[in-house]
């Protein structure tokens, strides 16, 4: 009688657990979506030219300064996207709190 409380109780937190962990993931994902929707259309930024990957996530940067052919790169790219672009570009996840 005593076990089988015990595998009862067990299971309800198990899935209390499975419940809450989902509600945690999908807090995380609204918020991504919600800054990514932000970044790209709503901020006071978005209309300045520019990657669009860049200016939703640092990992743009981190990509050229790390990553690419030995790091320190991400100099070369913004060369490379002010050609692009024009003299006025975004390159970098500002928060926006910042600006207000």
């Amino acid at each position: 009688m005593l076990y089988e409380l015990n595998a009862a109780s067990n299971a309800d937190l198990a899935m209390e657990f499975l419940l809450m962990l989902g509600m945690i993931v999908s807090l995380l994902v609204a918020a991504t979506v919600y800054g990514t929707f932000w970044r790209l259309f709503l901020s006071p930024l978005a209309k300045f030219p520019g990657p669009r990957l860049a200016a939703v996530t640092l990992w743009y940067e981190f990509y050229f300064d790390i990553l690419r052919d030995g790091g320190g790169q991400y100099l070369w790219e913004i060369e490379r996207m002010h050609s692009v672009y024009g003299k006025l570009i975004e390159i970098l996840v500002l928060r926006d709190n910042a600006s207000k």
